[in-house]
C-alpha cells in the first residue's frame, strides 16, 4: 500500500469515527474543496481531530492528539 492510500484510509477512519459516516475520495474533494494528495489528507485528518477534540474538551477534559 502506498503512502497516499495509507493517508486516505487513515482520514476515512477518523471521519467515520467522528461523523459516523463513510466518505469517498470524491466526497472529500467536494466537502473540503481541495485536491487530494498525501499532505492534504494528513492536514485534513489533523484538523478534524483538533476540531472534535476542542468540542469534547468541554465535556470530558483536554485531549492530546499526539497520543493517537
Amino acid at each position: 500500500m502506498n503512502e497516499f492510500m495509507i493517508a486516505l484510509e487513515s482520514f476515512q477512519n477518523v471521519h467515520v469515527l467522528y461523523t459516523g459516516e463513510s466518505i469517498s475520495e470524491e466526497e472529500i474533494e467536494n466537502k473540503y474543496d481541495c485536491r487530494l494528495n498525501t499532505l492534504t489528507l494528513k492536514r485534513l485528518e489533523k484538523e478534524l481531530i483538533m476540531l472534535h477534540s476542542v468540542a469534547l474538551a468541554h465535556t470530558v477534559g483536554l485531549f492530546n492528539p499526539n497520543d493517537l
